[in-house]
């Protein structure tokens, strides 16, 4: 049986650790641990989020999932914490391809792409997006 949370010292707990911290300093599976929240009989959040970010690593096992339903599989993860979870994961996408945004000038393709990349690369079908442009050819919304 894998070793619940509340018996692990305070200093290896993810939510104390990222207090005392700071996120930074936290693990891809103590992060998620933290968003799950809570674990089965048998398996802690800290362990579910391990097997999750294991063997493929956190982008291909949980970035490129798109909806409640499949990751709602993941024994130990139902609808509510698999929500939580690609809520968090659309926040992160959003905030990656908004930071870029701040009165950047397109001045080639290239650069039009590196704006999009963050909101795009988890795709796993074609998507269309349109930068919208001032005079200046600077980025007023995408």
């Amino acid at each position: 049986m894998s070793q619940c949370i509340k018996e692990l010292s305070l200093d290896d707990r993810p939510r104390e650790k990222l207090m005392q911290q700071g996120a930074a300093g936290l693990s891809n599976s103590e992060l998620l641990a933290i968003l799950i929240r809570t674990g089965t009989q048998k398996r802690s959040a800290l362990r579910i989020a391990e097997e999750l970010t294991a063997s493929s690593g956190l982008y291909q096992n949980i970035a490129c999932v798109h909806s409640v339903a499949e990751l709602a599989k993941v024994k130990g993860l139902g609808p509510a914490k698999a929500a939580t979870i690609l809520a968090a994961l659309e926040l992160g996408k959003r905030i990656a391809a908004a930071g870029s945004q701040v009165k950047l000038k397109i001045e080639s393709p290239q650069k039009g792409a590196e704006i999009l990349l963050p909101r795009l690369r988890y795709e796993q079908h074609e998507k269309f997006l349109v930068l919208l442009l001032d005079s200046k050819n600077q980025v007023i919304r995408m």
